[in-house]
């Protein structure tokens, strides 16, 4: 970054922001809280982007939101994967997930990406466990927690209730949250 003939624009959220500084990259603008694609979007609203060469990094799966918000406003958008959120070789666990949450064994549950949610369902799918699934995540007994409100969305899309989202989309603050409101039961 330090030998770039021109000075970049960054556009990032707080989780880099650390390792960017460490590297002494300028940093010029920043979304406030919860750090959305949305709350990215208006944090630029200002800048021309008409014509401007654009790179977003996918965090796991693609950000169409975030991409085409840009190529409305005439940017070239470039979306980098670095890595994608699969299903694991071994589902055996999540198949003792399910069948924990069938038998009432679990007390609370969280969610920190709303590709879980995908997974989750596309794996009880396999074994024909996805309506009991999306019956339990919204009316059974456990807690359901999401991480903050892109993943809270997803998880209203499927019928999950949500029962915890913490003010700061943060896992220690989820945590945090979970503790307080089943301490408070």
């Amino acid at each position: 970054w330090r030998r770039l003939p021109w000075r970049p624009a960054l556009l990032i959220v707080p989780a880099t922001l650390l390792n960017l500084w460490a590297c002494n990259v300028h940093i010029d603008h920043m979304p406030s809280e919860p750090f959305t694609s949305a709350d990215l979007l208006t944090a630029i609203e200002e800048l021309d982007l008409a014509g401007k060469e654009v790179a977003v990094q996918a965090y796991g799966a693609p950000n169409s939101h975030l991409t085409q918000g840009m190529e409305k406003r005439g940017a070239n958008v470039r979306e980098v994967t670095l890595y994608t959120w699969g299903l694991a070789e071994d589902v055996t666990p999540v198949l003792g997930l399910i069948d924990a949450l069938e038998s009432g064994q679990i007390d609370a549950i969280a969610f920190t990406s709303q590709v879980q949610i995908n997974n989750l369902l596309a794996i009880a799918s396999q074994v024909g466990k996805e309506e009991s699934v999306r019956n339990i995540m919204a009316n059974g007994a456990l807690v359901v927690a999401s991480v903050g409100p892109v993943c809270t969305k997803r998880m209203i899309e499927f019928g999950f209730r949500v029962d915890v989202e913490p003010d700061h989309p943060h896992m220690g603050n989820l945590v945090l949250a979970i503790a307080d409101l089943l301490s408070a039961n």
